[in-house]
């Protein structure tokens, strides 16, 4: 939502949540239909930033701090400004109702915290005791405390009923920009200007976990209602981070205000929990002086992208390489550079059983139809096949020169394909062992990615030489090229009807190819990036009934696309390197993702597949 001409510094839903308050730069405050998404009133009265907007209890009132020095309070219905406060010697930089909403605390550059009475506008008490300006203001839930922040790095509690000062607690290396109470007062949560959020624990005053996202400034912090299960945190860097209250993890990464150039000065949750609205700013360098840009409301659908990353699988003493759920969605297998091949309880988490007996990386694993079989290929150029119940290997396939880079088996489970950096493509009898079709002399160099078409009548490949070939599985011919990758084809994957095969790049992209005429791409999808060179895309799949396409790439990004837009929908954000391969597990929506920084992250698709900026 745009309408401000400068930085938004403040958010604040309406206690039934039919509207939200936005303060900026402009100097206005502007009420949002949070339906709609229509400015439907505009408050004029402060001569400087409005710092500070926040809703009396009851609805009724709206009070706004200012740079001016001053707090307005305004008739909620009318958009009218009843009291003016005129107490602050310099800039108000936050304000906040108390429970009942019979007082208001106002935080000022002058170093004070001020608490007013919103029946007759009177100053009742001055709290001093920062070294600074108090950047923010908080009260507890059932309204015996008041936590201010401040620009010396404290947090200062103090008794709402008289003014005194109980406890100041210390951790931040910066300035404290924001707390906020959890929904049932036993914790406290502040974020900084040194990057971190602290959660205090309000009975013993201590700080039981620091939460640290890209070392930029932490810049605003609320709590999930009704639930509190989740705190939500703004940061420069433009990102909103959702954490895990009970995990302490990093659950989501929100993305789309201003490219990652500004900050979010200010996150809310609607009062019902199906929202969090977040407020940005735009500050660029401009003839050594600061410019800011329009600012931006963004809000955002709190059960499709406020949760992500439901498991992380760690221990993996190597890079993750392949990832595949078993047909029945109950295990998750997993190579990587250590030689090994994992196999994964996916309800638990644990790990059930280690294969053992490549003597390279194993670059690719692949689950039979019926799921009694997994197929590992290696860089030691052997396949090797194992039977999951017993965990032995039961066949060792040998043949290719160069490295395995793919496995995969036909629908029918009859036959295994395999790609090599030797430039060929053989297919094996699984009943055998035998090499039945040695498909070569097409690619001009290693062979990445192999992928059965669903009818199993086809067999795509992605090769070093940037092309994608089809291959006519009875005969053994290529009977296509397509072309349009400007670097190696790293992974190539069918959707489930067989209408459309997509391939990754190291060129930076995805391709959608009409899987019919195969001459026709669909769409080409570019927005990976690994900083500000296009990021290399190491892998792709379908989600069930082929409506969203993931894609992992170097900079560590699991991507999400609509197939029949060929947009951008969900940005997952988790791994510090290189993502190498993602799975969809059979028969549901969840997604996981393998990477080079040696985890496995399982993803809640049922939001993220359908996430959708707004």
């Amino acid at each position: 939502m745009q309408g401000h001409s400068g930085d938004v510094h403040s958010v604040a839903y309406s206690p039934d949540g039919t509207q939200l308050a936005s303060s900026s730069a402009d100097a206005t405050v502007l009420i949002w239909d949070t339906t709609t998404g229509q400015c439907t009133a505009t408050l004029l009265g402060h001569s400087g930033d409005v710092r500070s907007v926040a809703y009396s209890p009851n609805g009724t009132q709206l009070a706004s701090g200012s740079d001016d020095g001053t707090v307005c309070i305004w008739d909620a219905a009318t958009g009218q400004c009843t009291i003016t406060l005129q107490d602050h010697l310099h800039a108000v930089r936050c304000v906040v109702y108390n429970k009942d909403g019979t007082q208001l605390a106002s935080g000022s550059a002058d170093g004070t915290v001020h608490i007013w009475d919103t029946a007759n506008g009177q100053c009742t008490a001055t709290l001093l005791g920062h070294l600074g300006d108090v950047q923010c203001v908080a009260y507890s839930p059932d309204g015996t405390q008041l936590a201010s922040g401040g620009a010396d790095g404290t947090v200062r509690i103090c008794n709402a009923a008289t003014g005194r000062c109980t406890t100041t607690l210390r951790g931040h290396s910066g300035a404290v920009l924001s707390v906020a109470y959890s929904l049932d007062g036993t914790q406290l949560a502040s974020c900084s200007a040194d990057g971190t959020v602290c959660i205090w624990d309000v009975a013993t005053e201590q700080c039981t976990t620091t939460l640290q996202g890209d070392s930029r400034p932490m810049t605003s912090v609320a709590y999930s209602r009704p639930d509190g299960t989740q705190l939500a945190s703004g940061s420069w860097g433009c990102t909103v981070r959702i954490w895990d209250v009970a995990t302490r993890r990093c659950v989501a990464t929100l993305e789309g205000h201003s490219n990652g150039i500004g900050y979010v000065c200010s996150v809310a949750y609607s009062p019902d929990g199906t929202q969090l609205a977040s407020g940005s700013g735009v500050q660029l360098a401009s003839g050594g002086k600061p410019r800011h840009s329009a600012g931006k409301v963004k809000i955002w659908d709190a059960a499709t992208e406020c949760t992500a990353t439901t498991a992380t699988l760690p221990g993996i003493s190597g890079a993750m390489v392949s990832v595949v759920y078993s047909p029945d969605g109950m295990l998750l297998a997993s190579s990587s550079d250590d030689k090994m091949v994992r196999i994964w309880h996916t309800a638990t988490g644990q790990c059930t059983t280690t294969l053992q007996g490549h003597l390279g990386t194993v670059r690719s694993v692949v689950y039979s139809p019926d799921g009694a079989q997994l197929a590992s290929g290696s860089k030691d150029r052997m396949v090797r096949i194992w039977d999951v119940a017993t965990g032995q290997c039961t066949t060792t396939l040998q043949g290719h020169l160069g490295t395995v880079g793919s496995v995969a088996y036909s629908p029918d489970g009859a036959q295994l394909a395999s790609g090599s950096m030797d430039r060929s493509v053989r297919i094996w009898d699984v009943a055998t062992g035998k090499c039945t079709t040695r498909l070569q002399g097409r690619h001009l160099g290693g062979v990445h990615s192999v992928a059965y078409s669903p009818g199993g009548k086809q067999l795509a490949s992605g090769g070093v030489d940037g092309k994608v070939r089809i291959w006519d599985v009875a005969m053994g011919q290529c009977t296509a090229k397509l072309r349009g990758h400007s670097g190696a084809v790293l992974s190539v994957a069918y959707s489930p009807d067989g209408t459309q095969l997509a391939s990754g790049s190291v060129d930076g992209t995805v391709r959608i190819w009409d899987a019919v005429d195969m001459g026709c791409c669909r769409f080409t999808l570019q927005n990976h990036y690994s900083g500000k060179s296009a990021g290399e895309v190491h892998c792709v799949t379908y989600g069930l009934g082929g409506t969203h396409l993931a894609s992992g790439s170097k900079g560590g990004i699991v991507r999400i696309w609509a197939v029949a837009t060929g947009q951008c929908t969900a940005t997952l954000r988790g791994h510090s390197r290189l993502v190498g391969c993602v799975a969809r597990q059979p028969g549901s929506t969840q997604l996981a993702s393998g990477s080079y920084d040696g985890t496995v992250r399982i993803w809640d698709g049922n939001v993220e597949w359908a996430k959708r900026p707004k």
